[in-house]
């Protein structure tokens, strides 16, 4: 009984099947996070192409902007989904960035600006800030990871002027 080798491959395969499971259920987890990092990434940048293509952000656009980045983000879940637009500019005399307007939705306002803008622009000019961010929640590695918060921003120049302004309200026509 002791010199039979019959089941010695089926012991191995026991102890090294469930590392194979957990090498393939991670793998399929970490190519969705790679996923939805990269749709955030492009969301990120389209929200901030559009908007640097306006001399004026109003209320109305970004929000038709950020609803076109919920559907870039599809098949990921949108919930989580939070945006944060700073329009930074210049000072005319030092040349110091100054947040000029900022608006920020599901998400806390990003940290370092506008000190990550210094020197992308002269005096006057200005940059527009896109700062997205969204949590992926694993479906088989929760238990090791939990959720994981992607951030991806975006710095755009105007196109049409040397500042992107926001109105707060819409004229009276």
């Amino acid at each position: 009984f002791w010199r039979r080798e019959d089941g010695s491959a089926a012991i191995e395969f026991a102890g090294v099947f469930p590392v194979l499971v957990a090498l393939f259920l991670g793998s399929i987890d970490g190519g969705r996070a790679l996923w939805m990092a990269r749709k955030l990434n492009t969301a990120a940048q389209s929200v901030g192409d559009i908007l640097a293509r306006e001399a004026v952000v109003t209320q109305a656009l970004l929000d038709d902007v950020t609803d076109a980045a919920s559907l870039i983000m599809q098949p990921f879940d949108d919930a989580t989904l939070g945006y944060d637009v700073i329009g930074i500019r210049f000072h005319p005399d030092d040349g110091d960035p100054d947040i000029i307007w900022r608006e920020t939705q599901n998400m806390a306002e990003a940290n370092g600006f506008p000190t990550r803008v210094e020197g992308l622009g002269d005096r006057g000019e200005g940059v527009l800030v896109v700062t997205m961010q969204v949590q992926y929640n694993p479906i088989f590695i929760t238990v090791f990871t939990g959720p994981l918060t992607f951030e991806r921003a975006a710095i755009l120049r105007g196109r049409q002027t040397p500042f992107v302004d926001y109105q707060t309200t819409t004229p009276d026509s």
